[in-house]
This record gives C-alpha cells, sequence and structure tokens, in this order.
C-alpha cells in the first residue's frame, strides 16, 4: 500500500456501491457507529480513520487522506464508492471527488465548504495561530473543546481518535483546512464548480 497506514472498520459484505463515511475532526470511524449499523446491511459500509487519527498513522493532510481513501478502496477491489463526508470528512470527500471523479457513485458533503469567506478564513487562521503557540500539556483541554460539539455518544470515540494530536498538530491541521479552496483553483475538474 502506498500513503499511510489506514484502520478501517469494514461491514465485509453489502450491495455497490460501497458506503464510504468518512469522519469530521471532532470524531473518528467509531463516530459513524449508527449510521454504519444502520447501512451495514444494505450495503457495504467503510468507516476509515483518517490518517492521523486514532488507529491510523500520521500525519494528517488532506491529500494524505485522499490517497489513504484511495488505497482503502484499491485493498478492497472496490471501484466506486458513495463518499458522505462531515466537516473536515466533507473536504477530503469533496478532494477526493475532484480528484477520482470516475471512483465517487455519489458525494454527500456535510457541514463543510468549497472554500471558506474572507472573513471566516481571517478568523479561523487567527485561531490557529493561537493555537499553535499553545504548550503541549493544553492538549487535553483543546482535545475537550474540540469534542464538546460532539453528540455526547461520540465524545469518548472523539477523545481517542485526537489522542495522537498535539496543539501544533491540530493548529497544522486546522490551517490547512481553513486555507483549503476548491473554487479559486485552477483546472478543469475545479472549473465545474464555479
Amino acid at each position: 500500500m502506498t500513503g499511510p497506514l489506514v484502520a478501517v472498520r469494514d461491514s465485509g459484505f453489502g450491495g455497490t456501491p460501497a458506503l464510504l463515511l468518512v469522519h469530521g475532526m471532532g470524531t473518528g470511524a467509531d463516530g459513524w457507529q449508527p449510521q454504519f449499523d444502520h447501512f451495514a446491511g444494505r450495503a457495504r459500509v467503510l468507516a476509515p480513520d483518517l490518517p492521523g487519527f486514532g488507529d491510523s498513522s500520521g500525519p494528517f493532510s488532506i491529500t494524505r487522506s485522499v490517497t489513504a481513501l484511495s488505497s482503502v478502496l484499491d485493498e478492497r477491489g472496490i471501484g466506486q464508492a458513495v463518499l458522505c463526508g462531515l466537516s473536515l470528512g466533507a473536504l477530503v470527500s469533496l478532494r477526493f471527488a475532484l480528484s477520482y471523479p470516475e471512483r465517487v457513485a455519489g458525494l454527500v458533503v456535510v457541514a463543510g465548504f468549497a472554500a471558506l469567506p474572507a472573513d471566516a478564513r481571517t478568523q479561523q487562521l487567527a485561531m490557529t495561530d493561537h493555537l499553535a503557540e499553545m504548550p503541549t500539556e493544553a492538549t487535553s483541554e483543546v482535545v475537550e473543546q474540540i469534542v464538546a460539539s460532539v453528540p455526547p455518544p461520540s465524545r469518548d470515540p472523539g477523545r481517542r481518535a485526537l489522542a495522537g494530536f498535539d496543539p501544533a498538530s491540530l493548529a497544522a491541521l486546522m490551517r490547512e483546512a481553513s486555507l483549503f479552496d476548491v473554487v479559486n483553483e485552477s483546472g478543469p475538474r475545479q472549473s465545474r464548480l464555479r
């Protein structure tokens, strides 16, 4: 496999196309448990921990995550999937869809964006600068702030998913997400977004 080692929850059976659930920043693959249980009898359901989260090797980047998702599908002989991405996972899923359109049978983007408005981007980048300056000892406090927005049943899995991060690596992740912009990129695939 090329790319990071990725831990994947896999129903192992089901119809086609497969359903690929891509988690957000405050959770990992376990955050999809209700959806995994619901769809596992109807489709092959895959829920990976993105690079750096949970049991997957890091560090995180959107590009590494796209490579990881492609490898997850390749290793299982899956040509196409419906991607459902939440928050950070929505950005990864959107980038995957633009990079591998032939592999996407459908795309669900939840709480994501193609590009942040300029004022929101400025605010997010200021927050990442502050986060990057925090000492490693502040990690548990930062993680608690992140998982506070997650539904209570998913908070413990969220804490486990974020265990490999410290303030600096979380800041790098948030900076990359803040700068994510597929609207203003040039190229044939991105022009479809305008």
